[in-house]
C-alpha cells in the first residue's frame, strides 16, 4: 500500500510530499521520483531510503513525517 510520507528539504527546512511503500509498522521505503534532483536539492532521506516514520500535525491537517533510518 502507498501512501505520502513528508520528507525534510535540508536547503530551505520544508516537506516535500513523496510517495512511499509501508514495509513494516510505521517503516516505509520511500520511492523514486523524478521531483528529485541530487544536484539541486538536498533531502534528508533521499528516494530508495528504507524510514521509520511520526505522524505530525501541520498547519493543513496531520502527515506522515520521515524522521529516522529504518
Amino acid at each position: 500500500m502507498k501512501e505520502t510520507v513528508f520528507v525534510r528539504s535540508l536547503k530551505d527546512d520544508t516537506y516535500i510530499p513523496v510517495q512511499a511503500e509501508i514495509k513494516a509498522y510505521a517503516v516505509y521505503l520511500l520511492n523514486d521520483t523524478d521531483k528529485y534532483n541530487p544536484v539541486e536539492e538536498a533531502w534528508e532521506f533521499p528516494p530508495g531510503t528504507l524510514v521509520r516514520v511520526q505522524a505530525i500535525d501541520f498547519n493543513f491537517g496531520s502527515g506522515l513525517v520521515a524522521v529516522d533510518l529504518a
